[in-house]
């Protein structure tokens, strides 16, 4: 998980595009991202 985060918050920052690509929003990455790394 905390490697999955770790990606999702690079790519919001260098590939923003992609994250459309993936089907999600921006609201949806910056909450995932704020989570800690115990919560699913």
């Amino acid at each position: 998980r905390k490697r999955f985060r770790w990606e999702l918050e690079q790519m919001s920052k260098d590939n923003p595009h992609l994250i459309d690509d993936i089907g999600l929003t921006r609201r949806q990455v910056e909450a995932e991202i704020a989570k800690p790394f115990w919560r699913r």
